[in-house]
């Protein structure tokens, strides 16, 4: 699905997954990151970027987050196939396009910003989806502002880059 980050808008191309929780893409500096045919999202960019606290209890709803040396929240991720992701936790503004032929801003979004992701991913493909039931399910954190209705066309995917 598209969708763009940041202030100002940088678009994202991600993988959607009913089957996780957050919302995830490639970040620069990329410690390790899989070839990704798009450019990568630069936080330093964004004016509306923001890491989040290990303290804070936002951090504490994330799945398997952790502290790093800075106390800043972590996150790390693993899916069936071994593919994995691992980051900041932060909050972004977080913008969709509409019916109204308009686009949505929701700001501070909880999203992770990898910093070491491998797996099967590839092409325009800049993360994850997550649109599970967990507090920082896409789905989830959008639920009061959507009056709880969420709805994206899917289109069949097609990488012509390979």
């Amino acid at each position: 699905m598209t969708y763009s980050v940041g202030t100002p808008p940088f678009n994202i191309y991600g993988i959607v997954d009913t089957g996780s929780d957050i919302v995830w893409l490639q970040c620069e500096p990329c410690e390790q990151c899989y070839n990704q045919t798009t450019p990568i999202f630069n936080p330093s960019k964004s004016s509306s970027y923001k890491n989040i606290h290990c303290a804070s209890d936002l951090c504490k709803s994330v799945r398997r987050s952790s502290c790093n040396e800075q106390a800043l929240c972590e996150y790390t991720i693993q899916y069936g196939d071994k593919s994995h992701s691992a980051g900041d936790i932060s909050i972004e503004t977080l913008t969709l396009d509409s019916t109204t032929g308009h686009s949505v801003s929701f700001p501070k979004t909880v999203i992770g910003c990898g910093h070491s992701n491998t797996g099967t991913f590839r092409g325009a493909a800049s993360g994850i989806v997550g649109l599970g039931i967990g507090p920082v399910s896409l789905t989830t954190q959008l639920k009061s502002s959507i009056g709880g209705k969420f709805s994206y066309c899917l289109l069949p995917y097609s990488d012509k880059s390979n």
